[in-house]
């Protein structure tokens, strides 16, 4: 069983650039030019966000594969504007690889949805002795009941929610930057908002001008 705090976003593939913004929006005047004509395109970028002119930034595509707890993925999962394809404990036996966090957060009173940090040794001494007893009798019940013959669609139920799973995910620049305002915002998940950093210093990296414009 290994214990981990940390996933993985990778880009696998992309499509576009500010220039498909630019491109996008001037074809509305029959003046789609095939070059990056500098500050006249700049502007432009900038005038689009301002004014909420959104579909230029669907032009352009980004797919990432991303390797994460269940948890984190279903908060994900949330945002139905993007394809996935996602690992399935059908059809393969899963990995005894799980989260534990680098610091326990107590409950925000003023936040239902919300944690505080603490530097309680004490309590996060008992928080990873309860994930690692918790992950440990799951896996051991999982392993059974596959070696019993029970299939695997079944005995993955015993799995908590803390199990990396893995998935591809596959939108549009203007819905990834949607994504990155919301769960990189500080009020989202503390895990999620680790992933959305990522994502976000890829997607300023490929279009930063259309970064600069939309992002928060």
């Amino acid at each position: 069983m290994r214990l981990l705090n940390a996933g993985e976003v990778q880009l696998v593939d992309y499509m576009g650039s500010d220039l498909s913004v630019v491109q996008a929006a001037r074809i509305s005047n029959g003046a789609a030019m095939p070059e990056w004509r500098g500050a006249p395109d700049e502007r432009l970028i900038k005038f689009l966000a301002e004014h909420q002119h959104m579909t230029p930034f669907e032009h352009a595509t980004f797919k990432f594969y991303v390797k994460a707890p269940i948890f984190v993925v279903r908060e994900w999962q949330r945002h139905r504007a993007f394809s996935y394809n996602e690992l399935s404990g059908r059809y393969k036996k899963l990995k005894p690889e799980f989260f534990y966090p680098d610091m326990v957060r107590t409950q925000d009173e003023k936040n239902k949805q919300g944690s505080l940090p603490t530097d309680d040794y004490e309590l996060g001494r008992q928080m990873r002795l309860a994930l690692v007893d918790a992950y440990t009798t799951s896996w051991d019940r999982y392993e059974e009941m596959l070696e019993l013959g029970v299939a695997r669609e079944l005995a993955r139920a015993v799995l908590p929610v803390g199990t990396y799973t893995e998935m591809y995910v596959t939108g549009n620049f203007r819905n990834w930057v949607h994504w990155y305002n919301l769960r990189g915002a500080p009020d989202a998940q503390l895990e999620i908002q680790l992933y959305a950093q990522v994502v976000g210093d890829y997607l300023s990296e490929k279009m930063p001008l259309s970064w600069e414009a939309l992002a928060k």
